[in-house]
């Protein structure tokens, strides 16, 4: 069932690797109470927007709808987190639209071409310091990772002398927003910093998103 009080429907087809047919017709919305997916064993491939929790918005949160990457931070460099609200420059592999709003921004890392070949390295978000009095919190974030090479996604929990990877994604995922949450253990009134660290796939048949990141005790 679809709420269509402010959606966006998208048809998208993905071309296979051999010469093929593909026919749409008929299309048709009913307005009824029942929806039922045929045939049976059918997947989307999207996921409709999840509203946020019923959490404050604090300086950790950002859901990149202002185009920009609010209080965090992207060093420079050939690879590094972009800005982007469509599959537009993610070779086609990225979300088709943001996960707040279906209409927003989010963040994506898509593998560009060098002289030599596909440009490596890894790309970084870093989040401004972290001083709280709670010793454990909730990290909660969406993350996209489409594509036959992708290479890797984690995040770290870093502190004087101390760099932990707490989560982690190789390889295709999904070719939907997927949620995760991560415990955040942390002594009171030591000061961290979290970092989302995307590893550049092999060749430029991959694409790592993420959205809706949000810190919250």
């Amino acid at each position: 069932q679809i709420n269509f009080k402010s959606t966006r429907l998208v048809g998208e087809w993905i071309e296979g690797h051999n010469d093929g047919l593909f026919y749409l017709d008929e299309i048709t919305i009913l307005n009824t109470e029942e929806c039922t997916v045929l045939p049976e064993d059918a997947q989307p491939i999207t996921e409709p927007p999840t509203a946020p929790p019923t959490v404050s918005p604090n300086m950790m949160s950002c859901n990149f709808d202002n185009q920009d990457f609010c209080n965090w931070q992207v060093p420079p460099g050939d690879v590094k987190w972009d800005l982007s609200n469509s599959l537009q420059g993610t070779n086609h592999l990225g979300p088709i639209m943001d996960h707040t709003t279906g209409q927003g921004y989010f963040l994506t890392m898509t593998p560009k071409s060098g002289q030599h070949g596909v440009v490596t390295g890894t790309a970084k978000l870093i989040s401004p310091d972290i001083t709280t009095d709670a010793t454990k919190m909730c990290l909660r974030f969406w993350y996209h990772m489409n594509g036959a090479n992708v290479g890797t996604l984690s995040v770290h929990h870093t502190s004087i002398g101390k760099d932990v990877d707490v989560w982690s994604r190789k390889g295709f995922q999904s070719n939907a927003w997927l949620e995760a949450f991560i415990g955040v253990t942390q002594d009171t009134e030591e000061t961290f910093v979290i970092e989302f660290v995307a590893v550049q796939g092999k060749d430029l048949l991959s694409n790592v998103a993420v959205d809706d990141i949000l810190l919250f005790k």
